[in-house]
């Protein structure tokens, strides 16, 4: 596993901040821009490149279980995504908003696959150092390929 950096790691969190603050679909926060039409792609031609990158994010960072992805559409969610074990078939479900630029899903999904990985361990809250610290992990990964 490669060396935690905190520099990488402050990086990794501002650009994630501001892909937030820059852009707002309706009914999400950040600060208002011009252009609204940031590319978010046909998803059909997405969910392939948002699967490949979770094939390997899994592949370095195994959770030991599958993960799937699920788009949704929905103007009036207030999430970029969420992530959902399911008891029956056994598997995680990290859901995305579809509409969203490409960049912005991608930090979803690693987001949410970071809940995945940090889900069992002993937690402050969700979003305690643990989780950032995993994500940083995952982000210089990304950084790296």
């Amino acid at each position: 596993m490669k060396k935690f950096s905190y520099r990488v790691f402050a990086w990794a969190l501002a650009g994630f901040i501001f892909s937030l603050m820059i852009y707002r679909p309706p009914g999400r926060s950040g600060l208002p821009i011009h252009d609204r039409t940031l590319p978010a792609g046909d998803p059909e031609m997405v969910a392939p490149v948002l699967q490949h990158g979770l094939a390997k994010l899994m592949a370095e960072f195994p959770c030991g279980f599958d993960v799937e992805l699920r788009a949704f559409d929905d103007a009036d969610s207030d999430v970029w995504g969420w992530t959902t074990w399911d008891d029956e078939r056994e598997i995680y479900e990290i859901h995305y908003y579809s509409l969203a630029p490409l960049v912005v899903m991608g930090e979803t999904i690693m987001h949410e696959y970071t809940h995945v990985l940090v889900y069992d361990m002993p937690q402050q809250s969700d979003h305690d150092a643990l989780f950032w610290v995993m994500y940083g992990s995952l982000y210089r990964f990304g950084a790296d390929e």
